[in-house]
């Protein structure tokens, strides 16, 4: 699947397996093939590897995907939180009522909400502004504005780079905080190489946060996008699929002609795994692979309580 140029999407129910799927199988594979990765950690499930110490926000993509992000969860286009970021990065002089305030162009995130206090009493912008607050205000203690070369840096050759975004308690903010990461990737395209970038919970912010670019773009930088999600989008023919429990939905998918039959058996930690260069589904099982992974002593005393049991079984049928 790694040798095929094409994206990968994974899917399940919350519990099929596709968290350790990925950590335990796909990553180990990408690292073997010098990838760097990246993780888009929305619940902390991947506390195995190291957290990045900050969550980057690119100063230049800030204003339109935050203003996409609020367009997607609410009833507007967001052009008011675009018109409110773009000025509170560009500073300036404002009348603030009968005052004349001058806003400095931000050089931290905590300059940055104090530009957007301000306009959230300026008539024209306060909406805008106080929409911007609500998805920023929650970040203030774990991100902060960056230019893309900084990220660029962040980025180690075949190391494992971690955003921990479960801290963030407002689920609005965490996935702006995801697609102002996704942003910030896109903006390091040109000059990294071959990375493996892990989006969970994808489909909250994954076309809002210029997602699609890195796979159009990245394919010819060797970037490879890893979109966790729990149903399987429309656009699942554009991806090598992998498929685990569906939960009651493998019924519908069942009918589906697009997936085998044997999408109905599936339990958790079981997978089927489609890649399009071969055209061929595979039957992945992860129990194996666990048990395997087990130390010697916890695979003794397990085996040692299953003789234990089958003795008892023994006794009872006599």
């Amino acid at each position: 699947m790694l040798s095929d140029p094409r994206h990968v999407l994974v899917c399940g129910i919350t519990g099929a397996g596709k968290t350790t799927f990925i950590a335990r199988v796909l990553i180990p594979a990408a690292l073997r093939r010098n990838y760097s990765i990246v993780i888009i950690d929305m619940d902390g499930e991947y506390a195995a590897f190291n957290s990045a110490p900050v969550i980057p926000l690119p100063v230049d993509t800030l204003p339109s995907v935050v203003a996409r992000m609020v367009a997607a969860s609410s009833e507007t286009t967001g052009s008011a939180t675009f018109l409110a970021l773009h000025r509170a990065l560009l500073g300036g002089v404002i009348e603030v009522g009968r005052n004349i305030v001058q806003l400095e162009p931000p050089d931290s995130l905590a300059k940055l909400l104090v530009n957007l206090e301000v306009l959230a009493r300026v008539y024209g912008y306060a909406n805008g502004a106080l929409a911007a607050l609500s998805r920023l205000l929650p970040l203030a203690d774990c991100a902060e504005l960056v230019s893309p070369e900084i990220l660029e840096g962040v980025i180690e050759p075949r190391g494992v780079l971690r955003f921990d975004l479960s801290g963030i308690r407002d689920e609005y903010s965490r996935a702006t905080a995801a697609a102002l990461i996704v942003s910030a990737l896109g903006e390091a395209l040109g000059t990294v190489e071959k990375v493996l970038v892990v989006a969970e919970e994808a489909q909250r912010y994954w076309e809002a946060s210029g997602g699609l670019f890195i796979e159009q773009t990245g394919r010819r930088r060797k970037w490879k996008a890893v979109r966790v999600e729990q149903s399987v989008p429309e656009d699942a023919h554009n991806y090598n699929v992998v498929i685990g429990n569906m939960g009651i939905d493998r019924e519908r998918f069942f009918l589906d002609t697009r997936f085998p039959a044997r999408i109905k058996e599936l339990g958790d930690m079981e997978f089927l795994v489609y890649v399009v260069g071969e055209n061929k589904w595979y039957k992945t099982e992860l129990a194996p692979l666990l048990r395997l992974e087990e130390p010697r002593l916890a695979r003794v005393k397990r085996g040692i309580k299953q003789v234990k049991q089958k003795i008892k079984v023994r006794k009872r049928g006599r």
